[in-house]
C-alpha cells in the first residue's frame, strides 16, 4: 500500500513543461490615417500658362472717355515656393510662400493708342486646406493675398491728343484656385494646380493729365514637384 502511494503522489507532480506562448505577428497597417505623408515642411517648383486676364483699357482727359482695348495677359510663368503642413486624421492644413514670375503679358490698340502690360513678379501668401483621397493622393483648394510688380504703359496720339503714360505699378490682390498631389515616395511628389490672380484696380495718368485705370488679372494652369523634410 505504501509503495502504491509513493508512486502516486511521484505520477501527480510529474508536470508537463508549458511550451512558449506563440508570438502573433501584427501586419504594417494599411490605414491612410496612420501616414505621414503631407506633414511638415516642403519646397518645391512649378512651370504653367497663365491665359484669359480680362484687363479693360480705358482713357479719360482731354476727351470723353473710351475703351482702348482688353488685355489678356497671357504667357509663360513659374515659381518657386516653400510651405508647412499640418496632418489630422484625413484633412490636411496649410501655408505656403511663393514668388511667380514668367513672360505673362500682353497688348492692345485702338483709337490711335497703344496699351501694355508685363509681369515682372508676384509673392503669395496663401492658405492651403485639403484632405487626403487615399494615402498618396491629395486635392486641396486654396486663397491668400498677392502682391504684383507689372510694367504698364499706354501711349499714341488719338482724340485725347499725345499721350504717354509708362509706370512700374505694385499692387496687393488675391489668388484663390484648387490642385492635386500626388506622393512618389516619402519625401518626393507632384502636383498641379489651376490659380486666378487679381491686383486690384490703380490710377495712372500723365502729365498732361491723361488717366487710365490698371487692372491686371490672369489665369493659370501649372505643374510642379515637392519636396518634403
Amino acid at each position: 500500500m505504501s509503495v502504491l502511494m509513493v508512486g502516486g503522489a511521484a505520477y501527480a507532480g510529474n508536470i508537463a513543461p508549458v511550451g512558449d506562448d506563440p508570438v502573433v505577428t501584427v501586419p504594417p497597417s494599411s490605414n491612410p490615417n496612420s501616414s505621414a505623408l503631407f506633414d511638415g515642411f516642403y519646397v518645391g517648383a512649378s512651370i504653367g500658362y497663365a491665359f484669359e486676364g480680362d484687363d479693360r483699357v480705358g482713357l479719360r482727359g482731354n476727351a470723353p472717355s473710351f475703351d482702348i482695348g482688353t488685355l489678356s495677359n497671357d504667357g509663360g510663368i513659374a515659381d518657386i515656393h516653400l510651405g508647412y503642413r499640418w496632418r489630422f486624421d484625413t484633412y490636411v492644413v496649410g501655408v505656403e510662400l511663393g514668388v511667380e514670375g514668367g513672360s505673362v503679358g500682353s497688348d492692345t490698340s485702338g483709337a490711335g493708342y497703344n496699351a501694355s502690360m508685363d509681369l515682372n513678379n508676384t509673392v503669395n501668401l496663401r492658405l492651403n486646406m485639403g484632405r487626403t483621397l487615399d494615402e498618396r493622393t491629395l486635392v486641396y483648394g486654396f486663397a491668400g493675398v498677392a502682391r504684383g510688380d507689372f510694367d504698364y504703359a499706354v501711349s499714341g496720339t488719338g482724340a485725347a491728343g499725345p499721350v504717354s503714360i509708362s509706370e512700374d505699378v505694385t499692387e496687393t490682390g488675391y489668388v484663390v484656385g484648387i490642385g492635386i498631389e500626388r506622393a512618389l515616395s516619402d519625401q518626393w511628389s507632384i502636383r498641379s494646380e489651376y490659380q486666378y490672380g487679381n491686383f486690384g484696380k490703380v490710377e495712372l495718368s500723365d502729365a498732361a493729365g491723361n488717366t487710365t485705370s490698371a487692372t491686371p488679372d490672369y489665369h493659370s494652369i501649372k505643374v510642379g514637384v515637392n519636396f518634403a523634410f
